[in-house]
């Protein structure tokens, strides 16, 4: 247990209800959850500040964290602008810190990885936010969300997991980013193709490598749905860690939030930096 780790939140809705009780789960003293007002006072009453915020105000909350001595835990992407995100990941240099990128986190994700063996990656990533848009969030600003930042970010840094780093070679975005493709080239020729729209009708997240085929086509469980064949064979993975009546969000959050805790190999603020670069590369290359 790590009931000596006090931790403060700082955001609301979704954010907040992953990350608190993600943290408790992990064995760590939730001190509190603040959203606009009063975050500064909660953050001085931390050793770890987990960033919740939409991406426009993580530099804000981030660089706060760090005056006051704390390790971070940020939400992806990392920050709104490629520029923001350089200067966190300089800044954040040589204090413990983490982003959320969940699937990493995913049993699922990992039996994928061990089993990978082909050179191409292909990701097929479809939602209805956009045809049957829920409440407003940063997800839907034209200007800082969209199918890159919402969705295509958690495709890039898993990608760089899976197949090492990488270069954009070549790319589609859609008017307000409503959908984006993209062909990524890693080391050693090993390609990953991307495929990410918010306006199909039914929801799938498909990763396919030859053979081996790793899907999710639940309604409402992004993370602990997904079935993993090889040569149309089910492949038995380890279950997801949840809590009963919690979002299925938390467990793969609880263990990143763990890893930072124990130090030990996490998806770092290095790592949103180089997704968040591979996002601006995307931008550019299409326009």
């Amino acid at each position: 247990m790590h009931v000596s780790a006090t931790v403060a939140v700082v955001g609301r809705g979704f954010g907040a209800a992953v990350h608190a009780p993600g943290w408790e789960l992990a064995g760590a003293h939730v001190v509190g959850v603040a959203g606009r007002e009063g975050w500064r006072d909660l953050v001085g009453k931390a050793d770890i500040v987990s960033v919740a915020t939409p991406p426009s105000a993580h530099r804000e909350v981030v660089l706060e964290a760090l005056r006051r001595g704390a390790r971070v835990l940020c939400e992806k992407p990392l920050a709104a602008t490629l520029g923001d995100a350089e200067l966190l990941e300089k800044a954040v240099r040589g204090t413990p810190n983490a982003v959320s990128f969940g699937y990493r986190a995913v049993p699922a994700f990992s039996r994928f990885r061990e089993l990978l063996a082909a050179d191409e990656l292909a990701v097929f990533w479809t939602t209805g936010s956009r045809v049957r848009p829920g409440p407003p969030g940063w997800k839907d600003d034209p200007l800082h969300g969209g199918a890159l930042s919402a969705y295509g970010v958690h495709a890039f840094d898993y990608a760089r997991w899976l197949l090492g780093e990488a270069k954009v070679e070549r790319a589609t975005v859609a008017p307000n980013e409503d959908s984006f493709t993209a062909v990524l080239a890693h080391e050693g020729g090993r390609r990953t193709r991307v495929t990410v729209s918010l306006l199909a009708e039914a929801p799938v997240h498909r990763l396919e490598a030859g053979d081996l085929v790793l899907e999710n086509r639940h309604a409402t469980d992004p993370v602990g749905a997904f079935t993993l064949t090889d040569r149309g064979r089910a492949v038995d993975v380890p279950a997801l860690q949840h809590q009963p009546g919690a979002d299925p969000r938390v467990g793969p959050f609880a263990s990143l939030a763990l890893a930072l805790l124990e130090d030990r190999e996490r998806p770092t603020f290095t790592d949103g930096l180089q997704a968040q670069r591979l996002m601006d590369e995307v931008r550019r290359t299409a326009s």
